[in-house]
């Protein structure tokens, strides 16, 4: 048996989210406990691997101030006129970081406001789900046959070896608009974008597709960075069969491949399939 622990990085706030049953009786300890396997390969959930070897993102020549505004760069920017609400797909993954290297495959369903994602070993077998809403992440563990759930704002309080859940959509198509956009810098290859909320876009010239992605992160152990490579059209829009995940202190990795990949499917499903003699409990 293994344990949730309490995210060291929060430990000096003082700010610790109390822990209780639905019946409101608080635990006597902050841990929770999960199986190692399904511990590890929720990993991947956060949302996904590494290679021996770092990709790394060329960069010709230095970057200085575009003349273009954000008004004029938007509609060169992929996804383009399409507009893409959801993604569906597979992927394969290969997790990097202390104490941790694993493989497995997910299956992942993400609109702009639900995540699930399935899990499974290299034999196919499914070790659990995790299922994601703007309030609320609901973890199932297969083999130790638990459920929990915790507020959405308190899921970063709580990691499971260092992870919790992602949406997919949220990276490989990020959403903002011109509004958002505080600087645009460039080079002869690179559009850079840098937003109000101190997130940093690059993009390629030829053909408007997302090269990488940073959020601005306090916490070491947050992914914070993105590298997406391989590219590859998609009715029309040029999205990443590769995909690397970094922590904020670069001790993590996750490496994703895609292997199929489904933009706005129908209908979708966000079932997280809880069977009826497992019992839901609410951190």
């Amino acid at each position: 048996m293994r344990k949730l622990v309490l995210n060291k990085n929060y430990a000096h706030t003082g700010n610790k989210p109390p822990v209780t049953y639905r019946s409101g009786k608080d635990l006597p300890t902050p841990f929770f406990v999960f199986s190692k396997a399904f511990a590890t390969i929720l990993c991947i959930l956060i949302i996904t691997a590494s290679c021996s070897r770092t990709t790394v993102l060329t960069e010709t020549g230095d970057f200085r101030a575009s003349e273009l505004t954000p008004a004029e760069i938007m509609p060169l920017l992929q996804p383009g006129s399409i507009e893409v609400n959801a993604v569906e797909g597979r992927a394969s993954a290969r997790i990097s970081g202390p104490g941790v290297s694993e493989q497995a495959t997910l299956l992942f369903t993400s609109d702009r406001n639900q995540s699930l994602i399935v899990l499974r070993n290299n034999l196919g077998m499914e070790g659990g789900r995790i299922y994601s809403d703007g309030d609320s992440v609901t973890v199932l563990d297969r083999i130790e046959k638990t459920a929990y759930r915790m507020a959405r704002e308190d899921s970063g309080y709580y990691l499971l070896s260092g992870f919790t859940a992602f949406n997919v959509i949220e990276f490989i198509i990020p959403r903002f608009d011109e509004s958002d956009v505080k600087e645009i810098l460039e080079n002869d290859d690179i559009w850079r974008l840098k937003l109000k909320d101190r997130t940093q876009l690059d993009f390629k010239k030829q053909n408007g597709s997302l090269l990488r992605l940073t959020k601005f992160s306090l916490d070491p152990a947050a992914y914070s960075e993105f590298i997406f490579t391989n590219h590859a059209g998609i009715r029309g829009v040029q999205l990443p069969r590769r995909i690397q995940m970094l922590s904020t202190d670069q001790n993590s990795t996750i490496f994703l491949i895609i292997q199929a990949l489904e933009i706005n499917p129908s209908p979708l499903n966000f079932d997280i399939n809880i069977p009826s003699d497992i019992p839901l409990i609410r951190i």
